[in-house]
């Protein structure tokens, strides 16, 4: 799955990043995301977040 342009990327502080971004209810519709990843334009996994299941 990829992100839905456009995405917002902020420096809120030294050494921080945040990036914003939207999922469609078209994307991933029905089922639960338990990890979101961020990925460089070579395919290098950059960053990744889990999510507890509830």
């Amino acid at each position: 799955m990829e992100m839905s342009y456009p995405w917002l990327v902020m420096y809120p502080a030294a050494g921080q990043i945040q990036i914003n971004w939207n999922l469609l209810t078209a994307e991933a519709n029905g089922k639960a995301i338990m990890e979101f990843g961020l990925l460089c334009s070579d395919g290098t996994l950059f960053t990744r977040k889990n999510r507890e299941k509830r």
